[in-house]
């Protein structure tokens, strides 16, 4: 109700089981960062630039800073480290740059 002149997109279910094969289905929710580059690869042309995109397991979020306290516990949620190997093999395949 509140965002009624926005417009507003759900990810199908099935996408994220996708995304879940593409951590190795560990009990860490993939994030968003990686269902965006997945996204991508699935809907644009390769490479997919990923300019801008920290994928390391320390530096996870982009655009702003992160108290101390999310840096910390973040790797509670998301697979971090998982997906900074994915990140380096998918520009090892040339998939991204």
């Amino acid at each position: 109700k509140r965002y009624k002149s926005r417009k507003q997109y759900l990810f199908n279910p099935a996408f994220w089981c996708h995304l879940w094969d593409w951590v190795a289905h560990r009990r860490l929710k993939p994030s968003t960062g990686l269902a965006g580059v997945v996204l991508a690869l699935r809907h644009c042309e390769q490479p997919v630039n990923l300019y801008g995109f920290h994928h390391d397991a320390h530096n996870f979020h982009y655009f702003n800073e992160v108290d101390d306290k999310v840096q910390k516990e973040v790797h509670k949620f998301h697979p971090l480290e998982e997906e900074a190997a994915i990140y380096e093999e998918l520009e090892g395949y040339n998939l991204t740059v």
